[in-house]
This record gives structure tokens, C-alpha cells and sequence, in this order.
């Protein structure tokens, strides 16, 4: 992942701000495999029951990250309310945090940090629902396909 670049400064109503850069890029599909522990997917389509069974895997994985993303955005909304700080988002893809206390802008950080890597591995958790359906698509086309030239040989 990318790490976070942020840098503080202190304006003129004692009110602190934090910015940093959230997180764009999304990590290459084999390193994202190999830190969800998650098995590579299969190369050959003739085994459909594996298949289904992968799919069935990385739906419910992809159900638990929303889970995870919606707990987490829930944690930030409330630390924002509760410690009274500000969020603001620029047009270079900064987010600005103010607030009285560096400790918890830098908290607030760090939850952004979690839910923005939470977004992204759903992002490739999700691409690799979508790899592993489509032989599953496939199939289905080349059968219906061939089910049109038997009723066309008839």
C-alpha cells in the first residue's frame, strides 16, 4: 500500500490542521492474493465445481469487507462528531484534518489510513470475483451456443 504523506501546521486560532495524501493506486492483484491468504485462481475451466466454490468464497469474502468498510466509516463519522474535528478534501487529492489536538488528527488519520485500505481491498476483492465468474460466463455462452447449432441441425 501507499504510505500516507502528511505534515501539520498551526494556524492563526490555535486551530491545528493535518493534511495527507489518501491512497490512489491499488496494489497489483498477486501481492493483494498473497495478503488476503487467499488461493490463486484456477487456470483451467474444467473445474467448474472448484470454481463455484472459489466464487462462493470471494462472494462472501467481498460481503465481509463491506461489512468491515461500513464499521469503519461509522468509527471515523463518530470520532469526527465526538472530538469536534473538520475533514476537507482539496482539488490534489489532500485531506485536510483540523483541529485542537495533534493526537487526535493523527488518530483520525490513521482510521482514514485503515478505511482507505479496507476500500481498496474490496476494490481487488471484488476483481477477483469478477475473474473468477467469467470462465462461469463463458461457459454459459459457449453452451447456449452450442444448444442454437443443435436446434439449428434438427
Amino acid at each position: 500500500m501507499q504510505s500516507a504523506k502528511y505534515h501539520s501546521k498551526t494556524s492563526q486560532a490555535s486551530m491545528s490542521t493535518t493534511h495527507f495524501a489518501s491512497p490512489t493506486g491499488v496494489s497489483n492483484d498477486s501481492k493483494v492474493d498473497v495478503q488476503l491468504g487467499l488461493p490463486p485462481l484456477p487456470s483451467s475451466t474444467s473445474s467448474t465445481n472448484c470454481q463455484n466454490a472459489l466464487a462462493d468464497d470471494l462472494k462472501k469474502n467481498v460481503k465481509e469487507q463491506k461489512a468491515e468498510i461500513v464499521h469503519l466509516q461509522n468509527e471515523v463519522d463518530k470520532y469526527i462528531e465526538d472530538e469536534q474535528l473538520r475533514i476537507q478534501h482539496d482539488a490534489s487529492n489532500i485531506i485536510v484534518i483540523s483541529g485542537r489536538s495533534a493526537k487526535r488528527r493523527r488518530y483520525l488519520r490513521y482510521l482514514l489510513e485503515d478505511l482507505y485500505e479496507e476500500k481498496d481491498r474490496l476494490k481487488n476483492l471484488e476483481g477477483q470475483l469478477a475473474r473468477a465468474l467469467q470462465p462461469t460466463l463463458k461457459e454459459t455462452e459457449d453452451e447456449g451456443h452450442q444448444s442454437k447449432k443443435r436446434k439449428l441441425r434438427r
